[in-house]
Formats: C-alpha cells, structure tokens, sequence
C-alpha cells in the first residue's frame, strides 16, 4: 500500500502498527533520526546475549527499516 492509499481503519494506520510492533517487544524508531540508535541499540543487545544472533540482527534492523519506511 503506497502512501496515497486510504487506510482502512486505525488498526491499518501507521500508529497503531507501530503499537503493535512495540506490544510485541519490537524496537520502533520514532523518527528517521531516531533509526540510527534503535539499530545500534538492537545490535548491542543481541551481541550481549553472547549467541549467534548477529544475523539475527542484521535482518530485523532491515525489517525495522523497511516497516518504518512503509509506515511513514
């Protein structure tokens, strides 16, 4: 759904699906400003749990980056 769409409700609107994103424990920059220090803080602590979560990482920052740039 590109920008110009019409939601279809509040739980279809940008909010609400970063509500829900940050309910289930996601890191949700709250700006593009702000999207550096979420992926460095993300990184961090998956590096601190000691596991091979590295790639982990790598793909959920670009999730992060990809859901942030869908809901802006």
């Amino acid at each position: 759904m590109n920008q110009g769409a019409k939601s279809g409700g509040e739980m279809e609107s940008a909010q609400a699906k970063n509500q829900a994103l940050q309910d289930a424990g996601a890191t949700v920059p709250t700006s593009f400003e702000a999207l550096e220090v979420a992926i460095k803080e993300t990184f961090d602590k998956l590096v601190s749990l000691q596991s091979n979560a590295v790639l982990a990482c790598i793909s959920l920052c670009c999730d992060l980056m990809f859901m942030f740039f869908l809901s802006s």
